[in-house]
């Protein structure tokens, strides 16, 4: 998994985006009209990230995005996981499907190197690089430049998503023109209001430090190998195995 991670992915995800000219619902946690809920009903595959607050019970999701360390909700989606990690350990022992992300805050423990970039299609030179800002490239941002590469995938509509966080966070914050340039089936779908971002990464900055620190004191002790346990037999009861799940129509 650390050379060639994007494509790594890909080929995973196959069994996902199994058939020529989909259109593919990115939604992020961000405010979402009406008529973009009837939107997302219509499309051939819906990705969905971390604590799905954007959905209702029954709607569509194919795959639920989660980033780790992530204080995310054990809410019921029906959906098997992609996760997005930096180190090794940060991953779910029993995960299927993961893909790496560089965050400069673990130094050489990352899964991926260096060099990885963000896009790695696009030509946007260093302003690509994951290692340009500590946290690396947002959850969407990683998704979406994986997606962007399944021949597959026709189009991603793209909702609840906006890049207005601090530019020392995130590369597609830093360079908000990144996701719109680089990724040519994206079609942007404005959240309500541009103040989402810069509230809602102020929160998340101080949960991902958090789950950052407990992790460093915490790895491979006694009370994290309990806790993974605990948490693992809570979430297995609402989990679909990622192996086993049949195609969305």
């Amino acid at each position: 998994m650390r050379d060639g991670w994007q494509e790594h992915t890909a080929v995973n995800l196959l069994r996902y985006f199994d058939k020529p000219g989909l259109n593919v619902a990115v939604v992020g946690n961000g405010p979402i009209s009406r008529a973009d809920r009837r939107e997302i009903a219509l499309a051939s595959r819906v990705v969905r990230f971390n604590d799905v607050n954007n959905y209702w019970e029954g709607e569509k999701t194919t795959l639920r995005v989660i980033r780790h360390p992530s204080w995310f909700t054990l809410k019921h989606v029906g959906a098997p996981k992609w996760h997005v990690a930096p180190t090794d350990h940060l991953a779910p022992e029993d995960a299927a499907l993961v893909t790496g992300v560089y965050e400069t805050q673990h130094r050489g423990d990352n899964i991926i190197p260096l060099t990885t970039r963000l896009f790695p299609s696009c030509f946007c030179g260093d302003s690509c690089l994951q290692s340009q800002t500590w946290a690396g490239p947002s959850t969407g941002g990683v998704a979406l430049s994986v997606l962007q590469d399944i021949e597959n995938i026709e189009t991603i509509s793209v909702y609840g998503m906006n890049w207005n966080g601090p530019a020392e966070m995130h590369i597609d914050f830093a360079n908000q023109t990144m996701v719109k340039s680089c990724c040519t089936k994206c079609v942007v779908h404005p959240t309500a209001t541009n103040e989402y971002g810069a509230t809602f990464f102020a929160t998340s900055v101080g949960l991902v430090t958090m789950g950052g620190i407990a992790a460093f004191f915490f790895t491979g002790s006694t009370a994290t190998i309990a806790v993974r346990k605990l948490l693992h037999r809570h979430s297995s009861e609402h989990e679909t195995p990622l192996l086993s799940v049949k195609h969305p129509a």
